[in-house]
């Protein structure tokens, strides 16, 4: 399937050959184009492979489906012929004020089934052509000099040894091999030594009185090689130019060299005028601010290019990672929005590095924006209505505040009127129940708990039962602090998961990590989908952000673990008291990012 479509949205055109099961376009437009991953090679969904290419200048968006078994080397090729075609055939049409919307796509199936039937002969003449990659053995001799044959017509004793035949007879075809697999390197081993050169007489030393004058190139590829000592071949057509640009009779001398001798305290005083008469105007050249100012815009529309962005991109990416983003995401973030910007048009007044800013900018609110609606008092209003009490299960690595931030929840829900209860399922770490305990009497709510040493599930199971009988609204499940790679505990974890099927799962992570968050939500979804034996296992449904007070404006990590889940931030923790649990605003995240 291959499918050209606006960023607006409009499909302007569309080629099936086979029938698509779903609809894994929509699936890479929400998990790729919306999420800034531009940048990606490929996208698998099912049982298909995506590959796609973007005609930033028009906002156009060319993909091909196929089946990811397939092994096709001709997708890129394809993709940038389809789109070079299709741009020059409706280029008045999409450089028009409506563009896309008036544009009518007809006769384009010809043009498209023509590319694809000579990409596919030529991948088919490829794939039947015979490797011929061996040498044969007859050309070794004739890839050699006369000059290295002479040199290598005599070996030394050892080098004979070495490309002696078993019946001690000298094989010469092995020692051309030899040299020319050493051939061009001065530290191969069995290398012939190079002939010393000539020594030539020694210069006399200026004396002291005389002052030491500096040799100017008139261009480089007049230089003299240190190594024969030999000039570089100049035609004379340079010759005359290079005359004409330093002689103002535009002649050339009889005993022209191809050196400039001039002073050492010349130097600048001679660049100076000539860089002073090539500007000279009637007018006075402007100076001050404004001046430069004006001399860095651009007074035409200038399209980007990779050599315009690639500077700027590195100092984007130097931005973010100070600003505690993951080096991988923020490599990631730069290359999806060099790619969508590549091809647009700079306006006249206008600076690239406002462009880029620009669209970081939009780039990191679209990603914090969630993408789906986590609506707690909703579902709780919802689950209510069906007799049952609404479950969310904390889960996290050690020491990142996941019971201080339970009980800022369990406040702000008995806030807006709902009756909560708190299951204590960390059986694992010494004090965990007393914690909650006080909590729970701060608060004034129900601890269901059972002790140490016991299955968490069952608790949880337990205390589910329980709230359902006694009419509970919600159910805070606290589970045990594990580091992501203790795979017992981990175990335990998807376990519970399983058992109960909690309406939220929230992965409780510091604002302090950097690269570290990262790892951590990542193979925290790893091992629940490893780990579940369900075929489609749960995963984490959302992210709560502690210590967010603490980092001033390093606030990279909510960008870093919520584009490496898809998953939203929910809360944000801000003090140690039960009032301090906020919404996080993404607007101000990307100010602070791009401060």
């Amino acid at each position: 399937q291959f499918t050209i479509f606006h960023k607006g949205g409009r499909v302007l055109y569309g080629k099936k050959n086979v029938k698509i099961r779903g609809n894994p376009i929509n699936q890479l437009i929400k998990t790729v184009l919306l999420e800034e991953r531009s940048s990606d090679n490929f996208f698998l969904h099912d049982a298909y492979k995506l590959h796609w290419i973007l005609a930033n200048e028009f906002e156009l968006v060319f993909v091909v489906v196929y089946q990811k078994i397939l092994q096709l080397l001709y997708i890129d090729e394809l993709l940038q012929k389809v789109k070079d075609a299709f741009c020059e055939m409706h280029k008045a049409a999409l450089a028009s004020d409506r563009g896309f919307m008036d544009l009518v796509v007809q006769d384009f199936d010809a043009t498209f089934s023509s590319i694809l039937r000579n990409l596919e002969e030529e991948s088919e003449q490829k794939r039947r052509r015979p490797d011929q990659r061996s040498i044969p053995t007859n050309s070794l001799a004739g890839k050699v000099s006369e000059a290295d044959e002479t040199e290598c017509a005599e070996p030394e004793s050892a080098q004979a040894e070495a490309d002696a035949t078993p019946n001690g007879e000298y094989d010469r075809e092995a020692h051309l091999r030899k040299v020319l697999s050493t051939k061009g390197s001065r530290h191969s081993k069995g290398q012939m030594k190079p002939k010393k050169k000539e020594e030539e007489p020694k210069k006399a030393k200026p004396s002291k009185d005389e002052k030491p004058k500096r040799v100017k190139q008139m261009a480089e590829g007049w230089k003299e090689k240190k190594e024969d000592n030999k000039a570089a071949e100049v035609s004379a057509e340079e010759v005359e130019r290079f005359a004409k640009e330093f002689n103002p009779q535009g002649s050339v001398d009889a005993n022209y060299t191809d050196q400039w001798e001039i002073n050492e305290s010349d130097d600048e005083s001679e660049e100076e005028p000539e860089r002073g008469n090539a500007l000279t105007t009637d007018a006075p050249a402007p100076k001050g601010r404004f001046a430069s100012f004006f001399n860095r815009m651009p007074f035409t529309d200038k399209v980007l290019t990779d050599e315009d962005l690639g500077p700027l991109m590195v100092k984007m990416r130097e931005q973010l990672v100070t600003k505690n983003v993951a080096a991988e995401i923020a490599d990631k973030l730069c290359d999806s929005v060099a790619e969508n910007l590549r091809g647009t048009t700079v306006g006249k007044f206008s600076r690239v590095s406002t462009k880029i800013r620009e669209a970081m900018e939009k780039a990191l609110v679209r990603i914090l924006t969630p993408k789906r609606d986590v609506n707690i008092l909703r579902e709780c209003a919802k689950a209510k209505a069906e007799r049952r009490p609404y479950t969310i299960v904390f889960c996290g690595v050690n020491g990142v505040g996941k019971s201080t931030n339970l009980s800022k929840i369990c406040y702000w829900l008995k806030h807006n009127g709902l009756d909560v209860m708190i299951a204590a399922c960390d059986t694992f770490r010494s004090g965990a129940v007393e914690q909650l305990r006080i909590h729970a009497q701060c608060l004034g709510v129900e601890l269901f708990e059972r002790g140490y040493n016991k299955d968490a599930a069952g608790i949880a199971a337990d205390a589910i039962q329980q709230a359902k009988k006694e009419g509970r609204d919600v159910v805070l499940v606290d589970t045990a602090g594990r580091m992501q790679d203790n795979e017992p505990l981990m175990r335990s974890l998807t376990k519970l998961i399983n058992v109960n099927n909690p309406d939220l799962i929230l992965f409780v992570g510091e604002a302090l990590v950097g690269n570290d968050g990262v790892d951590q939500v990542v193979k925290f979804n790893q091992a629940m989908r490893d780990l579940s034996d369900k075929s489609q296992p749960r995963l984490i449904d959302g992210i709560v952000l502690t210590k967010f007070d603490t980092i001033d404006d390093k606030v990279g990590a909510s960008i870093s673990m919520v584009y490496s889940t898809g998953q939203p931030i929910v809360f944000v923790g801000v003090g140690q008291t039960y009032t301090d649990l906020k919404k996080l605003n993404p607007t101000i995240v990307a100010d602070l990012l791009l401060k």
